[in-house]
C-alpha cells in the first residue's frame, strides 16, 4: 500500500494508543505556497484568480487539516429542516466491555481537545465502534 500524501509517515506508524483524530498545533507560519500544496492547487487554476485564492487559503488555513491535526473554523451553521420535522434521538447500542472502554476513552479525549462539546439538543444518535486493521475506530 502506498503512503498517503496527506498523512505524515510518523502519524501512520503510531502505536495502537494514538488512534482517532489528531489535534497537533498548526505550525506558527505557513507560506502561501505551503498552504497551496496542502490543498493541492492544480495547474488549471487561472493566473488571474490564483493570488486571490492563495490569500483566501492563507486567511483560512486553520480550517484545513494539516500535519496530522484536524482543521477547525469557529462558525455556527444553521441546518434547515423540513417543516413539521420532529427530533430523532436513538439510545446507545449495546456494547461489549472492550467497545465501551474504546468509546469512553475516545469521548474523553475528544472533550478534552475540544473536538466535541456537551449538548442539550433533542437530536442524538449513538456512536459505532469499528475495528480496522486491528485498531478500534469510533
Amino acid at each position: 500500500m502506498e503512503p498517503s500524501p496527506f498523512v505524515p509517515a510518523a502519524v501512520e506508524e503510531e502505536d495502537d494508543e494514538a488512534w482517532g483524530p489528531k489535534l497537533a498545533a498548526l505550525p506558527e507560519e505557513h507560506s502561501e505556497e505551503e498552504v497551496a500544496k496542502l490543498v493541492n492547487l492544480g495547474p488549471d487554476i487561472p493566473e488571474a484568480i490564483r493570488p486571490r485564492l492563495l490569500a483566501l487559503l492563507k486567511k483560512r488555513e486553520g480550517a484545513f487539516g494539516a500535519n496530522g491535526r484536524l482543521g477547525h473554523l469557529k462558525m455556527e451553521v444553521p441546518i434547515p429542516l423540513k417543516e413539521g420535522t420532529t427530533p430523532i434521538s436513538k439510545p446507545m447500542y449495546a456494547a461489549s466491555p472492550l467497545k465501551r472502554e474504546v468509546i469512553e476513552k475516545q469521548m474523553k479525549d475528544w472533550f478534552e481537545k475540544g473536538v466535541i462539546e456537551k449538548s442539550v439538543s433533542p437530536w442524538g444518535f449513538p456512536c459505532v465502534v469499528v475495528f480496522r486493521n486491528g485498531k478500534p475506530r469510533l
